[in-house]
């Protein structure tokens, strides 16, 4: 299974290495896993990610609310990239 959360974690984890460490190897991680989760997680027809896929990304369940799937990791993934990304334009500027 893939979860939702777990992605918006690792598009997270790999933007906040990519500012610290300056390696371009994060940036393409980034790219890699942000490209993947976009694509597969997101519903087309109502905007949210599903919260569960199978391993080809294809969704198990067309859940995107309930117990477990709140609305907290994706606008916090969203957010918090977008500040890191501005972070990085600052420095780039500086």
């Amino acid at each position: 299974m893939k979860l939702w959360w777990p992605h918006n974690e690792a598009i997270l984890a790999t933007l906040f290495a990519c500012r610290l460490t300056g390696e371009e190897y994060y940036l393409e991680r980034f790219k890699e896993i942000d490209r993947w989760a976009w694509a597969h997680f997101r519903d087309p027809e109502y905007p949210e990610w599903f919260a569960y896929l199978n391993r080809r990304g294809e969704p198990t369940h067309l859940l995107k609310g309930g117990k477990w799937k709140t609305m907290f990791h994706l606008p916090r993934c969203l957010l918090i990239a977008i500040d890191q990304m501005k972070r990085m334009d600052a420095a780039r500027a500086d």
